[in-house]
């Protein structure tokens, strides 16, 4: 724990690979931003395993770059709750996918969420999507939203579409709409079917028209009304 940083980076990948447990812990966040990427790539899944959420909060972009889907779910939460916006920033859309629902679930601040690209956003599963609380999916922006798939939007909670705001629904993909279920239908208030463009209400079936609240469907705009075609109305 004494060595400077350049002695740090000055280790082997044998020497890193060497490391227990118990040394690694010993390591500062600034020690462990000083491993070299290739020696940082060795480490096993016992080590990933074993880092602090301070030392997480050291790793760089490069070093979280070295490690594959499989390895970075080796992570530790703890590690992975301590990583920096920039890092998380810097997560790849193939890495993203081979994150645990545990790992999500440490992300628990706006920025953190907000830190997430869209591209990588779209590459998330249903059952990711499905495993974030009401809080993170509040944090999500318009444009992330929009990012999901339509199979990953079809999993939000019912309370989480009935707080969406008008500028979240108006940011939604017809494919997205046209994914929603009945009961996520249900969920939207008068005030928020407004925010459906024409488009996203042209794609919705007679079977989800038909899940829309009486007073949603009253609430419908004169061009709301003119995209409904004959399927939607009659099914």
């Amino acid at each position: 724990a004494g060595l400077s940083t350049d002695q740090i980076a000055a280790l082997s990948s044998t020497n890193v690979k060497g490391l227990s447990s118990a040394q690694l812990l010993a390591l500062s966040s600034s020690q462990i931003a000083a491993l070299e990427t290739d020696d940082f790539a060795q480490l096993s899944s016992a080590q990933l395993g074993a880092l602090s959420s301070k030392q997480g909060a050291g790793l760089t972009t490069a070093q979280l770059a070295s490690l594959d889907s499989a390895e970075l779910s080796k992570l530790s939460t703890a590690a992975v709750q301590g990583l920096s916006t920039a890092a998380i920033a810097g997560l790849s859309s193939t890495q993203v996918p081979g994150l645990t629902t545990a790992q999500l679930a440490a992300w628990t601040t706006s920025v953190q969420i907000r830190a997430l690209e869209s591209a990588d956003l779209a590459q998330l599963s249903s059952a990711q999507v499905k495993s974030l609380s009401s809080a993170q999916l509040g944090y999500l922006s318009s444009a992330q939203l929009a990012a999901l798939s339509g199979a990953a939007t079809g999993v939000l909670g019912t309370n989480t579409i009935a707080s969406l705001n008008s500028a979240d629904l108006a940011a939604l993909t017809s494919a997205q709409v046209a994914g929603l279920s009945t009961a996520q239908l249900q969920a939207l208030s008068s005030a928020q079917v407004p925010g459906l463009g024409t488009e996203d209400i042209a794609a919705l079936s007679s079977v989800q028209i038909g899940a829309l609240r009486t007073a949603s469907i009253a609430g419908l705009s004169t061009d709301q009304i003119a995209a409904l075609s004959s399927t939607n109305v009659k099914g």
